[in-house]
């Protein structure tokens, strides 16, 4: 997901850096705002660079035309912006993703009821190289911890199962809840297939800018 809000440094042309602050860009308009306590004046269509960051990591290096400049506020206009590397180890991406998830129903047989699991639809509505955000059907409190999910493209290559602990009860809407949840143990392959995928989604969004 592009940090459309962000902590920021401000750098001239001459890659000096002028100020500290926070970034407000628009991908779509191609502008990006820096604001600070007291932002150095800038000419009037000088390049500039704003750096993004994320848990004191740089994510973005933002270019641009300064169009507007005062003690407060300065503007870029018909931004450049690169993904910086390791930014995809903070980033998270806000696509939703089809997967199964494994959850107990019940069953009534000659023997009375009983819980047996199936394999459920649910969606992944967010990756983070530490979490991920998961819809699905409400959970019985005494199920919420771990469970087990599977999913394939455009994450893995392959129908891949990932366990996942839940943290908390989840945010309920209706007969659904969102989930926040943990890797329960990744492999070497899958951690460097979720960085991949974090990346290559960042890049895309950047497709117009970059």
């Amino acid at each position: 997901m592009f940090p459309t809000s962000c902590d920021a440094v401000l750098k001239n042309h001459k890659n000096q850096t002028l100020e500290v602050g926070t970034a407000t860009v628009s991908i779509t308009n191609r502008s990006a705002d820096f604001v600070a306590p007291f932002v150095p004046l800038v000419k009037l269509g000088d390049e500039a660079k704003i750096i993004c960051t994320h848990q004191n990591i740089a994510t973005h290096v933002i270019t641009g035309k300064v169009y507007l400049s005062s003690d407060k506020l300065l503007r870029l206009i018909e931004i450049k912006c690169t993904l910086l590397p390791n930014a995809e180890n903070v980033l998270a991406t806000n696509e939703e993703i089809p997967a199964e998830i494994y959850l107990p129903v019940f069953n009534t047989d000659f023997l009375g009821k009983k819980f047996i699991y199936t394999w459920q639809s649910c969606t992944i509505l967010g990756v983070s190289a530490d979490t991920i955000q998961l819809r699905c059907k409400r959970l019985p409190d005494e199920y919420v911890g771990q469970v087990r999910v599977r999913l394939t493209h455009p994450l893995f290559d392959e129908l891949t199962e990932v366990t996942l602990n839940i943290n908390g009860k989840g945010i309920l809407f209706g007969k659904q809840a969102k989930y926040e949840c943990r890797y329960g143990g990744l492999s070497t392959r899958q951690t460097a297939r979720i960085s991949d995928y974090i990346r290559s989604f960042s890049i895309r969004i950047l497709r117009d800018t970059v």
